[in-house]
């Protein structure tokens, strides 16, 4: 694994596109109890290979990868947090005018909250990309950046434990059986390869070039 400083310079370079510079990981904003089996819970519950899943308490988005994953957040206990330079809540205020930080809704934004609040440690796996097992927890965030060369992060997923897979979209294939899993929304998944996207791209030169940032949640 690299190196905090380095993790966060190519965290500039290919993802946030902020100025995170060289600065080392803040102390928890908040300190809080954080359940990895409710949020694994909720990751399943409301997470599908075959159909929609949607909790009516919360808006819907077309891209609604962060979106579900910051409910995960806070079905593990994260609270919302509405102080300081960063921001992460959702407000009902009568669904229609709901309100929400960007960072509840966009990935890029997601993963900055996680980091620059303290309230995650980034750990870059892009020379683990083959691996089956990854050091996450259920209830850590996967983001990914697929090697497109765009400067943003692309996609964020939700860990949701590990086991046997299914044959679903070729999960056992492409695996060899077993593995951490994610759950995510946009293309829905559940119970799939926590590197589903590196398995797919067949191009080796855009493989070569894609990571995926763990961020293990701070409790």
């Amino acid at each position: 694994m690299m190196g905090i400083a380095h993790v966060l310079k190519r965290i500039v370079i290919f993802c946030v596109g902020i100025a995170l510079g060289m600065a080392t990981f803040l102390p928890a904003a908040h300190a809080f109890t954080y359940s990895i089996s409710d949020a694994r819970n909720y990751a399943h519950k409301w997470s599908s290979n075959y159909e929609k899943l949607r909790n009516d308490n919360y808006k819907q988005y077309e891209q609604d990868c962060a979106n579900f994953v910051s409910q995960v957040l806070r079905a593990g206990g994260m609270p919302d947090d509405e102080s300081g330079d960063y921001k992460w809540y959702y407000n009902t205020n009568g669904f229609l005018w709901d309100t929400h930080s960007d960072s509840w809704s966009i990935a890029r934004h997601l993963a900055t909250y996680l980091d620059r609040s303290g309230r995650g440690t980034v750990v870059s796996m892009a020379h683990d990309m083959d691996n089956k097992y990854t050091p996450a927890l259920a209830g850590d965030v996967y983001a990914y950046e697929w090697g497109d060369d765009d400067g943003h992060l692309d996609h964020v997923s939700a860990s949701s434990g590990y086991g046997d897979f299914a044959n679903t979209d070729g999960y056992e294939g492409m695996t060899g059986g077993y593995g951490d899993y994610m759950s995510q929304h946009t293309t829905d998944r559940d119970y799939a390869p926590w590197n589903y996207g590196f398995w797919k791209q067949q191009n080796a030169i855009t493989r070569a070039k894609m990571n995926t940032w763990l961020i293990k949640v701070n409790r």
